[in-house]
């Protein structure tokens, strides 16, 4: 690139142009929304370029160009080889070339350091050159500053200006070598962990100063280290890196040097982005995302999130297993809990506090593992404690001495409130229990995917007032690991040497030392789970042996299980309590004459199936569906109050088919008929189909008791020729005509206006049905407006002449046409090709505004 070529850089300049040849190009009108060059240059300047053509986009050239004193623009490829335009519109832009930006690059990447300085007079001096820049100055360890406020008109895009300055920027072996810099411009600093870029700030940053115990992210200078006279100061967009304050990564195995780094480390940025949140005064405040690389980061004490909001984001939670989280982002913890998300009022594990102060409400945790390290003995230590509303993501804990997530919030006591959190893709493994929720300001919490297996009590339990809900969960060997053996654990299942038995939740006090029937049967205290001697987790039961319930789930009441599978094998069945609900998926269930719960499920939830599907507690008596499994005996009509049958209706088994009846009358059977189960599933063929109900026709309405308000569904050949219909009602087609969907009401009436549907498929057409569209011709002139009020139509313009380069506009007046619409516009017929561009350049509601542009060399006179 030649030096003395000093380009102008201006942001969205872009003309059409009709010229032909290598000559010059002459700028024609500029393209709507963009500035022409001759509004946005002067005479003599110079800049790149790029031109192609609109329609013929093969012909291109890039190249420097100049704005001549008649206004055209010189031509300078930077292939060396002009493109020989043909005829047609082309546009040409000004552009940033890749050209400018390697000559940056290959000048800046000479550049030796020299007395703290990047660049020497001399080598700056050329590269502002290079650059266009102008001619050179003295460009020393403070260049970038005197670079960002260079007001040079060709100074270049933002991006390349910051690209520039960070190469001259003074870089920095550690903070001490920053601090003792002459506290001017810009500075990297180069120590592991906390790499990154300071600019130095003259203003009075004393309180972040001493905020920032660990230099995270302002470093006073040595000559005043209370930041009073000002500090340099990290630049960074988003989140804020753990090792910025000194974290270590790194997996010792053992409490010690990485453990007491990380601590303080945690320390320390709760500290300074505390001091940063927007309002230091909210107990609400939210703080910059805190984000810990892969790796291993090892602590000894719990990490409270007790100073605003955060978003705390790992870089993977790696995989999950009982003893310990391996890959992506791991969090050791040696002795301690982990995670603490603390309330407004509560701090420590249980304390209350009277005085309310900053909390963790609203923070979300994702992407990174926990892991504890549990060998023998229990304690109060979980992995993620909740006691704030919190949303986690991707979250996995193994190996706790208390339970993996322990959601606890209570309106007194340990006080708090968790309500509505959010746990999506968490796992729990190896700890006490999987998912745990307690206290009465637990409710309303959503647990979606993820896993608690290997658990000592219980993979989830929820014993909270309000009750939460669990969708596609996986639950396997809980309450019976190695560690459950009733002398230094409890355990929650036991053998007699012949039958095993699973303690009966609430009675484990009397459990133990009160033995099992030794039969099929349950006693008050323990239930019969099958046969099977002793194994791994289940003991042979002895006087004084330690116990509590365990086993795949526990519900204190309102809760909701979803979808979820447990195994059937190797843990206790879930024992639920009034009004815990499960819908569909695989759990083993049990329910006692002390404690029913409502259950809607399908299948067996891995149990042989003598359990209703539905139970509706009424009192002391049930009124019940029972398993649907060709079973004539589960008649509705025979339960309860509450019934689930609609009222004055009754039903009768006849064969296979079971009949509606009406007002009681089992002797006339209504049109409506639900096929029995033992019918082969056949559709099309007339013979009936397990399960369905068979309408002549199907009326549905809004809700409101008023019949004129219901629409009908139907099935025929073709669309009604009779009887009242109203606006709004569907006919399925079924016969062979392809594509043919249906039949809609459009019009109510005797049988009212009915317009067919197609898919667009087979020998239908896509597009707007014939009679969507319509015509109009222009008047006068081609900026005469015109009326059309269809979907889609033709406007036929005026033939009045069209100077080359003009443009008309026009509105089309359409109540069609919404102001969020998108209207599509083309040239039909009628027009000389490649002469002209349509467009539509403004849409509000019932108009758009449609503008013709002549391209050609010449004037045009075409309808």
């Amino acid at each position: 690139m030649a030096q003395a070529f000093k380009p102008r850089f201006v942001d969205l300049v872009r003309n059409y142009t009709t010229t032909v040849g290598t000559g010059d190009f002459a700028p024609g009108p500029a393209v709507n929304g963009y500035s022409s060059f001759a509004a946005a240059l002067s005479t003599g300047d110079s800049f790149y370029y790029s031109a192609i053509g609109v329609d013929k986009p093969a012909e291109r050239e890039v190249g420097r160009g100049t704005l001549t004193s008649t206004g055209t623009i010189s031509r300078d490829p930077i292939s060396g080889t002009k493109t020989n335009f043909t005829s047609g519109a082309k546009s040409v832009a000004l552009i940033a070339a890749a050209e400018w930006f390697d000559a940056a690059d290959a000048m800046l990447g000479n550049a030796t350091e020299l007395g703290g300085s990047l660049l020497t007079a001399a080598s700056a001096g050329d590269a502002r050159a290079a650059l266009g820049l102008g001619s050179a100055s003295l460009l020393t360890s403070d260049a970038d500053a005197g670079l960002a406020s260079d007001s040079d008109s060709r100074v270049p895009t933002q991006r390349a200006v910051r690209a520039y300055a960070a190469r001259f920027a003074v870089a920095h072996a550690d903070r001490a070598a920053l601090a003792a810099g002459n506290g001017a411009g810009a500075a990297m600093l180069r120590e592991q962990g906390r790499e990154g870029m300071f600019v130095f700030d003259g203003s009075n940053l004393s309180a972040k100063v001493t905020a920032d115990t660990a230099q995270g992210l302002y470093v006073a200078p040595a000559s005043d280290t209370t930041g009073a006279s000002g500090a340099w100061v990290r630049k960074f967009n988003g989140e804020v890196q753990f090792n910025w304050f000194g974290g270590v990564e790194g997996n010792s195995g053992a409490p010690g040097a990485n453990s007491t780094a990380n601590n303080a480390a945690w320390t320390a940025a709760m500290s300074i982005l505390s001091a940063l949140k927007a309002n230091a005064l909210s107990n609400f405040s939210g703080l910059y995302a805190l984000r810990f690389g892969l790796g291993t980061y090892e602590f000894s004490q719990a990490l409270d999130i007790d100073k605003g909001a955060i978003d705390i984001r790992g870089s993977g939670m790696g995989h999950v297993s009982v003893s310990a989280v391996s890959g992506g982002t791991r969090l050791k913890f040696y002795d301690c809990g982990g995670l603490r998300v603390q309330s407004t009022n509560t701090s420590g594990i249980s304390t209350g506090d009277a005085v309310l102060h900053a909390g963790g409400d609203q923070s979300s945790i994702s992407d990174l593992g926990i892991e504890g390290n549990f060998s023998a003995a229990e304690a109060e230590y979980y992995g993620l404690h909740v006691r704030a509303q919190v949303h986690c993501r991707n979250i996995a804990i193994s190996n706790f001495a208390g339970d993996a997530f322990r959601i606890e919030a209570n309106t007194a006591g340990v006080l708090g409130n968790a309500n509505s959190s959010t746990f999506l893709n968490c796992h729990g493994w190896g700890s006490r229990n999987g998912m745990a929720y307690t206290g009465n300001n637990t409710g309303q919490c959503v647990n979606l995917g993820g896993s608690f297996n290997n658990n000592r009590e219980w993979g989830i339990k929820s014993l909270g007032t309000i009750g939460s809900m669990f969708f596609g969960i996986e639950i396997a060997t809980a309450g019976s690991s190695a560690w459950n053996d009733g002398t230094v654990n409890p355990v929650s299942r036991v053998s007699d040497g012949t039958n095993r038995y699973f303690a009966i939740s609430g009675q484990e006090v009397g459990a133990s030392t009160n033995a099992p029937s030794g039969t099929t049967a349950d006693n008050t205290w323990w239930a019969y789970e099958g046969a099977g001697a002793t194994n791994t987790g289940i003991p042979l039961w002895f006087s004084g042996i330690l116990v509590r319930s365990g086993g795949c789930a526990i519900g204190g009441g309102s809760n909701l299980f979803s979808g979820c599978y447990a195994e059937s094998t190797g843990q206790a069945p879930m024992q639920g309590a009034a009004s815990d609900v499960v819908l569909g998926g695989k759990l083993s269930l049990k329910t006692w004459a002390n404690g029913k719960f409502a259950v809607i499920r399908g299948g067996s939830n891995g149990m042989a199936s003598t359990l209703s599907c539905y139970q509706a507690l009424s009192g002391t008596v049930d009124a019940r569906l029972g398993d649907q499994n060709g079973n004539s005996g589960n008649r509705i009509w025979t339960g309860y109050e509450p019934t689930i049958m609609p009222f004055g209706l009754g039903g009768i088994l006849n064969g296979t088919n079971y009949y509606l009846t009406y007002n009681g009358n089992l002797t006339t059977q209504v049109a409506y008929r639900v096929t029995g189960p033992t019918t082969s599933d056949q559709f099309g063929t007339g013979a009936n189909v397990p399960y369905a109900f068979v309408p002549r026709a199907l009326m549905v309405t809004d809700g409101s008791t008023a019949i004129t308000t219901a629409r009908q569904l139907r099935v025929d050949n073709a669309a009604p020729s009779t009887g009242a219909h109203g606006q709004g009602e569907f006919t399925l087609y079924r016969g062979s005509t392809a594509g043919l969907i249906g039949w809609n009401c459009t019009t109510a009436g005797s049988p009212g206006t009915w317009q067919a549907l197609y898919s667009g498929y087979g020998t239908g057409n896509i597009g707007y049905v014939t009679g969507a569209g319509g015509t109009v011709t222009q008047a006068t002139s081609k900026a005469t407006g015109v009326t059309l009020n269809k979907l889609s139509g033709q406007v036929t313009m005026n033939a009045a002449a069209l100077a080359a380069s003009a443009s008309a506009a026009f509105t089309l007046t359409n109540s069609q046409i919404a102001a969020t619409d998108v209207v599509l516009v083309t040239i039909a017929s009628g027009a000389t090709s490649n002469s002209y561009i349509t467009q539509v350049q403004a849409t509000a509601a019932g108009s758009c505004s449609i503008q013709l542009r002549n391209v050609s060399a010449g004037s045009l006179s075409e309808a």
